[in-house]
């Protein structure tokens, strides 16, 4: 069924007469992860929000609802509602035009990046900010980029902590393997060594002994759950993915991160200054995402080794050991986010 000029989701609502909720999709997608985070705001069971057809108090107009053609299925799409009331002769179909958000789905943050071993502070950021989190691990390795390394501050000053690989050229992140399995478990002598005498280190000492003394195969797999690790410190609540593991998904450059806006619903993309070198607003603006770009204000924080100055631009592992209770606030407070078209 169509209507002249516009586009049709259906959404079956009722609130008596044992009716039940529907959120309008294309037929496919209902039994897809991706949609599952989505549906109904993620947790509104007490509001008996049923997102799926399970349609068995209006069967009669279930038919009607699988007849209407889905087409250029968006994440703002157009709202459609149809009132079914069992028990009655009643049958209501209103159309409203135009884009808004469904009754049961909440405005989606995505937020992407190539996995880093413990990353810096504004990328901390950007995960806490987002909705759904992407590892983009399905893209090549970056040669002397972070992907591998990042700083902490000794007696001696700033040092990186490298996970050595073997890089092959075209090599995809996720294929990248360590050249040197205990790599990990020598850092963590680094981190006992430097970071001993601080608040975090005494009360996380055991996991990150854990999380790093121990033989590392993949850059991934060490990336991942150092971040992890933190994330969790930070009480994040962003839900994390990796981009090898999500289907249909393809391009390069824009329109990789466009297609898994497009594959994760999403209405807002969260993005850092740097990226805008190469986004394309025009592969947004046809899945109806909007893009925001990250503002960030360098902040200063009691660091071990205090005659040496403050050392910038550091892991956020250095963040949380030295200032465990004041980190989220910190971060929190450095970071904001400005439409792109207001820049």
């Amino acid at each position: 069924m169509r209507f002249p000029g516009i586009e049709l989701s259906p959404i079956s609502w009722a609130r008596k007469f044992n009716s039940i909720l529907i959120l309008g999709r294309k037929p496919q997608d209902l039994s897809t992860t991706n949609s599952q985070a989505r549906e109904c705001g993620r947790q509104n069971d007490s509001e008996q929000n049923v997102c799926d057809f399970r349609a068995s108090s209006c069967r009669p107009f279930y038919g009607l609802a699988n007849s209407i053609q889905f087409s250029s299925w968006g994440l703002r799409p157009r709202l459609y509602a149809a009132a079914c009331f069992a028990g009655s002769e009643l049958f209501t179909f209103a159309c409203f035009a135009g884009y808004a958000r469904t009754f049961c789905a909440k405005p989606v943050r995505v937020a992407i990046h190539q996995p880093q071993y413990f990353p810096w502070p504004p990328y901390v950021h950007k995960v806490l900010s987002a909705d759904i989190f992407v590892y983009l691990d399905s893209v090549q390795f970056s040669k002397n980029g972070v992907q591998n390394r990042n700083q902490i501050k000794t007696a001696q000053g700033p040092l990186w902590l490298t996970i050595p690989v073997r890089n092959q050229l075209g090599q995809l992140l996720k294929d990248t393997k360590v050249a040197d399995p205990r790599a990990t478990r020598k850092h963590w002598k680094t981190l006992k060594t430097s970071y001993a005498r601080t608040p975090g280190f005494s009360l996380w000492e055991n996991e990150l002994q854990q999380l790093l003394d121990r033989d590392t195969e993949f850059l991934t797999e060490a990336a991942i759950a150092s971040t992890e690790w933190m994330l969790n410190k930070l009480n994040a609540r962003s839900q994390r993915l990796k981009a090898s593991e999500l289907a249909g998904v393809g391009g390069e450059a824009s329109k990789l991160v466009a297609s898994i806006c497009h594959a994760l619903q999403a209405t807002t993309y969260l993005t850092g200054a740097g990226a805008l070198a190469y986004l394309d607003e025009n592969d947004f603006a046809e899945i109806g995402c909007e893009i925001l770009v990250q503002e960030w204000q360098p902040f200063t924080y009691d660091q071990a080794y205090a005659t040496g100055g403050f050392v910038s631009d550091l892991s956020t592992l250095d963040l949380l050991l030295n200032c465990p209770d004041q980190a989220l606030d910190l971060i929190n407070k450095a970071g904001s986010w400005v439409l792109l078209q207001n820049r």
